[in-house]
């Protein structure tokens, strides 16, 4: 702690001063201050700020107690804690230092040089109000340190999580982005080739491996096509309304197990609606793979609940969601994109095991 070192050089210059006074006690005790100082600053914990404020009483102490012009040095301690601690040790370390500086204007040191006007105070004495008025002045100044500082360290405390948030979530989406655009070239370089292969396929002799083969043909060509309209519309997503139920409608539509979903507690949903529908094709998706009975939900609280009767979403697999490549058969790929689909419009997912898996999808 660079405040540390220049603590003990500090007192170590009070120790030089203090030879000048020839005075013995003084310089030693300063002395030994600033050695013990400079000593404990290859550590670090909270207790060196008591240290630091019980090192100063003791060379206070010695230097003429709170007539000691250096006596307001109580502060910076309560001022590094409210910077660098919790709220409750600097309240603490404010607390002791208030009461250590009160005891300095009952036991110190004589020391002529801060001293001498003490021994000239009597009850009638202005002086004595100006020394009661250093005491309450130093009690404020303490209060109003270690609140306002203490408010100020957790707003920049704040403000710092609030920024790793959203570093994070620029990192995901540039993830995302790239992702999307591999999508888009191998959308483009399959086209050519299947057009190939549905050419051939027409001059074929009728029969039903030609029939299949252009059917599925043309549903690869259906796929790409979506693949394409879609990442267009991941890129230009605006925020519109749409019912949960027509969102789902829309997506039953490219799932050839579409009867097994229901919608129940329909509701209208306001965000970007592409990159909200492609999370939940790949969540429903895996949903009915899991079971052959998925409900969606809109909750009372706005989100949106998927919800199969499976055997449940397992540890690994929820540790291993986010990630671009899972180990796990048929997951990583589609939870990866969801996550970062439902992050990209502010949402959040939440994958809970109840009697099979629910999944919460809370949005901004």
């Amino acid at each position: 702690m660079q405040y540390r070192w220049f603590w003990a050089y500090l007192l170590f210059a009070g120790a030089v001063g203090a030879t000048f006074s020839y005075e013995i006690v003084p310089t030693v005790v300063l002395f030994i201050a600033a050695i013990t100082t400079a000593i404990t600053n290859f550590f670090y914990t909270k207790w060196l700020l008591f240290l630091d404020v019980a090192v100063l009483t003791v060379c206070l102490w010695s230097t003429g107690g709170a007539h000691n012009p250096l006596s307001v040095l109580f502060l910076v301690p309560i001022a590094v804690s409210a910077l660098t601690l919790s709220a409750k040790w600097t309240w603490i370390l404010a607390a002791t230092s208030s009461i250590l500086f009160s005891l300095l204007f009952f036991f110190f040191r004589d020391f002529q040089i801060f001293t001498s006007h003490y021994y000239h105070i009597t009850e009638s004495s202005p002086f004595t109000f100006h020394l009661w008025g250093m005491l309450l002045g130093f009690g404020l100044v303490a209060l109003f340190l270690a609140f306002f500082f203490t408010r100020l360290s957790g707003e920049i405390s704040l403000q710092q999580r609030k920024l790793g948030v959203l570093n994070e979530r620029s990192e995901s989406l540039k993830r995302t982005l790239s992702i999307t655009s591999l999508a888009a070239s191998t959308a483009h370089e399959i086209n050519t080739p299947l057009s190939t292969i549905k050419l051939i396929a027409s001059d074929l002799s009728d029969s039903e491996d030609k029939e299949l083969l252009i059917a599925e043909v043309k549903r690869c060509e259906e796929a790409i096509n979506r693949l394409r309209f879609s990442l267009g519309d991941l890129k230009g997503s605006k925020v519109s309304e749409i019912k949960l139920s027509s969102l789902i409608d829309e997506i039953k539509v490219r799932l050839p197990e579409a009867s097994v979903v229901k919608v129940v507690n329909d509701g209208v949903i306001q965000t970007q609606v592409a990159p909200l529908r492609e999370a939940l094709f790949a969540i429903i998706k895996n949903a009915i793979e899991a079971n052959d009975e998925v409900v969606v939900r809109f909750a009372d609280d706005g989100a949106i609940e998927v919800r199969d009767y499976g055997e449940g979403i397992s540890d690994e697999i929820v540790s291993q969601i986010g990630l671009p490549i899972s180990s796990i058969k048929g997951l990583g790929l589609g939870l990866f994109l969801s996550k970062r689909f439902i992050e990209m419009i502010g949402g959040s997912l939440e994958f809970v095991r109840d009697h099979g898996t629910l999944v919460r999808i809370k949005l901004a």
